[in-house]
């Protein structure tokens, strides 16, 4: 969805290949993808406007000025904000191993339904706790 200007619809709509490339479809009988044609009405019919709306709020993308002698404006993606996602999403799933989810202390306690000394076996709970009482351990 970052590259919505280049191939990000082509990417999201049909995926990448073994090289990474996102799949451009010739046409709606195209199988090397699984239903060719729900694809091609998917990224025909979209709305890319919304898509893109979506990431400029969440202040992953950004619009810069083309610079001085420019008055054209780029898209670039904001790098930072992208890799905090990206670590967040992964720390999320990695809450999802039992090894590691969080037992509510005695001070926290009762922290959403969970009494002290439970772990917090749902993982969204398990790491919303973690950032409340223990964010640098993040």
């Amino acid at each position: 969805l970052l590259r919505l200007e280049i191939d990000g619809k082509d990417g999201f709509a049909n995926g990448v290949d073994e090289s990474w490339v996102p799949v451009k479809l010739a046409d709606k009988s195209d199988m090397r993808v699984t239903q060719p044609e729900k694809r091609v009405a998917f990224k025909d019919n979209a709305k890319w406007d919304f898509f893109r709306k979506l990431l400029m709020d969440a202040g992953l993308i950004e619009e810069k000025s083309g610079g001085f002698f420019k008055s054209t404006a780029r898209i670039q993606v904001n790098e930072k904000r992208l890799v905090s996602l990206l670590a967040l999403t992964a720390i999320h799933d990695i809450m999802k191993m039992a090894m590691i989810l969080p037992e509510v202390q005695k001070e926290h306690a009762p922290y959403h339904g969970y009494a002290a000394g439970d772990t917090i076996a749902d993982h969204d709970l398990a790491l919303s706790y973690i950032m409340d009482h223990y964010p640098q351990m993040l």
